[in-house]
């Protein structure tokens, strides 16, 4: 694959053409359009068919490649920047949000990157006031990484916030400093959408990367030290996922992985969220009282707030072989607009199982 190591620089894969971020191609300019023409889409050449016209780099290594329908579409590269993680994020500012109003934003993403790099990519909206200065919370989309094929991603914001004159759609990839990995792979993006209205997020109704053969990527890691992948202790394919039971002074020691999904699709009457744990704790007996560590499963059901209503759990305890354990979504509590599905481990102060671990494979939800 074609690389440019002028940071900040684009290149045309394939076609023959260097440019400067910010120069267009000789018969490239994109005509302007109306909202009604453009179907309510606020972006110019969403599909990068005039190749970055209206869009600016404004850091990494990106240029232009293959689209997802065999156009046309955005190539990100990943380079090694000496002492930091490396950041690449490409972004068209409209110029006629209104404060107050929602806004909706679209698009896919593609990554090509080994499952162990840490490099991730995803959708960012920031509002602007009149002197382009960022207000607000950032609005991002979930984010992808591995070996993913061509992605939807969306985000919305209920309503942008007082002051408001701009928004900055950025699509952008991340990947940690030194790592290896993410330099051997690619990013793509296409065909993105910036609206001015309510839709619902189509994005996070399906459990994914079940058995962490896409390394990490799709689970959040919270609390805690990070999670590890396994590949010795596994049990299906080439991954599973680890927690250790560690020691921080004067606290009890908490930590977990998840998913959050809202209104998930279920293939079942009575859905579960179901996977196989093995732990390497000390073994113990529960009805006698003389265990420490704890790992297992959890659903939380949030409100659409993302309040926690009810927590259910499957616990595991002492030394166990890999054995699947359930946790029962029906009945369902009133009011639950989505789940948040936890993989966790717990141990309280002075745990003789600090330094023990936990591994996870082959969650389901159905």
């Amino acid at each position: 694959m074609p690389r440019t190591s002028c940071y900040g620089h684009v290149l045309v894969v394939g076609l023959g053409i260097f440019m400067l971020a910010g120069q267009g191609v000789a018969s490239g300019a994109s005509p302007k359009v109306t909202k009604q023409e453009k179907g309510g889409n606020l972006l110019e050449n969403p599909g990068f068919e005039q190749y970055f016209d209206n869009w600016e780099v404004l850091f990494g290594n990106i240029g232009i490649s293959q689209g997802q329908n065999g156009s046309l579409g955005a190539l990100f590269l990943v380079d090694t920047v000496s002492g930091q993680n490396y950041w690449a994020q490409l972004a068209q500012v409209e110029q006629s949000i209104i404060a107050g109003d929602p806004v909706y934003a679209s698009g896919y993403i593609k990554t090509a990157f080994p499952p162990v790099a840490t490099a991730t990519a995803g959708l960012m909206v920031q509002f602007l006031d009149a002197n382009d200065n960022v207000i607000g919370q950032s609005v991002n989309s979930g984010t992808i990484g591995g070996q993913t094929d061509w992605r939807y991603l969306d985000l919305v914001s209920s309503a942008a916030p007082w002051g408001t004159v701009k928004a900055r759609l950025s699509i952008f990839l991340w990947a940690a400093q030194d790592d290896q990995a993410s330099l051997t792979g690619n990013m793509y993006a296409d065909n993105f959408t910036l609206v001015e209205e309510v839709r619902p997020l189509l994005t996070g109704k399906i459990l994914r990367n079940k058995g962490f053969e896409n390394g990490l990527h799709e689970w959040t890691d919270e609390f805690g030290y990070p999670v590890f992948l396994s590949t010795d202790i596994v049990h299906s394919g080439t991954y599973a996922a680890g927690k250790q039971v560690k020691s921080i002074p004067g606290v009890d020691y908490y930590s977990h992985i998840y998913q959050t999904l809202t209104k998930p699709l279920f293939t079942s009457s009575n859905p579960k969220f179901s996977g196989y744990i093995k732990t390497d704790f000390l073994p113990c007996t529960p009805k006698v009282g003389n265990c420490s560590g704890v790992a297992g499963l959890s659903v939380e059901f949030l409100d659409e707030n993302g309040t926690v209503l009810e927590e259910r759990k499957a616990e595991v305890f002492g030394q166990t072989d890999w054995t699947q354990y359930t946790v029962d979504l029906i009945p369902t509590p009133a009011g639950t607009n989505g789940y948040r599905l936890n993989a966790f481990i717990y141990g309280p102060q002075g745990s003789p199982d600090v330094d023990r671990n936990a591994y996870y494979d082959d969650m389901t939800l159905k």
